[in-house]
């Protein structure tokens, strides 16, 4: 490689760099002209620095090193871009106190003033006064972890979910190298992954806990084709304490399985652990406190959709209103069937088709879903580097278009910009599709 071509590469990530640093210390959430300007900075880098990775003029160590140096320094910014940190840090010192995060509203603990002094800066911040947490006990271990001490500090506790979520990020890579490797795909393809901006920005800059999730399902994938079954099924067991998504591919995984000795191992390992983790969570409560909010994504929460709110838009037109609560159920029970069509169609015969069609799954739970942050995003990207498929890919540049919403006082969602995310991801997914159609 030249000077040139180096010297090219040393500027695309130190603009790298400096886009992430901007986003990560800098910018704040209604300021979405500088968040779009500089994450599509950052990503044109991004894009750029893979492409050389695959032609060989960028090392993969070297593209790893740039991948840990944005998330170094990132470590030391609190959460700018979103408020879910305060839920966070709030359920984590309710554990402290001795007070179940399932028990209570937030604003129902607020009038009692059965919490201390901490809790003022935390309510006023947070975005879920009055709704259940729907976090899961593995999220809550590391909320408590974060807030341990009688000195903690906002700043802290972030600097704590941040290192977790960093570790969690360097297995993912060590467990993902290894399942490109026993598939023979390249190893640059990891990069997508751990170079992508959305991931680098929502995890390791705004604590979401995908990243985490993420990394048990990478390790249960790469412990399944060691045929290490129980352990696989435990580490599935993790992955859904962290976010209950995952639960979606326990049909896969069961049609993956070639016979019930397997099947016995793998979900003796998923049940145990699931139990283990999960009973002492719920013992004791109301477990429609926990279902009450989940249910709000399917009812009332709204957010960045594309099949909802079209039907949003033909449901207004006939009835004169919203039709959240029968639209919003309705496609998740179709979602859930199309998933079920997926999982038990054909027999899986390989671990790369097992991701397939986990990706296939996860994409339409996104198409159909009334609300898609850029975070869950996430586990599509994961998904679809073992795909011949990389429309996930200019997704994950534009759903920033997304937080245009912030912008305003009252959270409108700019609809122009919505549409435009998504026809251009349509667009190229079609592409994409028709090209490969071609080549068959």
């Amino acid at each position: 490689m030249n000077r040139f071509s180096t010297l090219l590469l040393l500027l695309a990530a130190l603009i790298y760099v400096v886009a992430m640093f901007i986003l990560g210390h800098w910018v704040q959430q209604d300021d979405s002209t500088n968040i779009i300007i500089h994450y599509l900075v950052g990503f044109a880098t991004f894009i750029y620095l893979i492409y050389s990775a695959s032609k060989g003029r960028l090392s993969i160590s070297a593209a790893v090193g740039i991948g840990i140096l944005l998330r170094v320094i990132l470590l030391y910014a609190f959460p700018n871009l979103s408020n879910d940190i305060y839920r966070f840090l709030w359920d984590g010192r309710l554990i402290h106190d001795g007070i179940h995060p399932l028990s209570y509203l937030p604003s129902e603990l607020m009038s009692s003033g059965r919490v201390g002094e901490w809790a003022s800066e935390l309510y006023n911040s947070m975005n879920s006064q009055e709704y259940f947490t729907i976090y899961p006990p593995i999220s809550q271990l590391v909320f408590y972890l974060s807030t341990l001490g009688d000195s903690w500090s906002l700043a802290t506790s972030a600097m704590v979910m941040k290192a977790i979520l960093f570790i969690a990020d360097i297995g993912l890579l060590a467990a993902l190298m290894q399942l490109l490797r026993k598939m023979q795909q390249p190893a640059y393809l990891a990069l997508l992954y751990f170079l992508n901006p959305l991931v680098i920005m929502e995890v390791g800059g705004q604590v979401h806990y995908e990243g985490l999730m993420v990394c048990f399902l990478a390790f249960s994938l790469l412990l399944l084709s060691e045929k290490k079954y129980l352990f696989s099924g435990g580490a599935l067991a993790l992955s859904v304490g962290v976010k209950l998504l995952p639960l979606m591919f326990v049909p896969l995984f069961l049609c993956y399985l070639d016979n019930n000795s397997q099947r016995i191992k793998f979900f003796g390992g998923l049940t145990s652990i699931l139990l283990v983790s999960f009973f002492p969570f719920l013992i004791g409560l109301d477990i429609g406190h926990f279902f009450s909010s989940l249910n709000l994504y399917f009812q009332k929460f709204e957010f960045n959709a594309s099949v909802y709110y079209l039907l949003r838009y033909i449901g207004k037109l006939l009835t004169g209103y919203n039709q959240i609560a029968i639209i919003g159920p309705l496609l998740s029970l179709i979602s859930l069937g199309l998933i079920l069509k997926i999982s038990f169609s054909k027999e899986l015969t390989s671990m790369k088709v097992l991701l397939s069609r986990m990706f296939y799954c996860f994409a339409i739970y996104l198409f159909l879903a009334t609300t898609v942050h850029p975070w869950y995003l996430i586990m599509l990207i994961f998904c679809g580097l073992f795909t011949s498929y990389r429309w996930f890919v200019a997704w994950s540049a534009l759903i920033v278009l997304s937080y245009s919403t912030y912008a305003t006082l009252d959270f409108t969602q700019n609809m122009y910009l919505i549409a435009l995310e998504y026809s251009t991801m349509i667009a190229v997914l079609i592409w994409e599709y028709r090209k490969q159609l071609r080549s068959i």
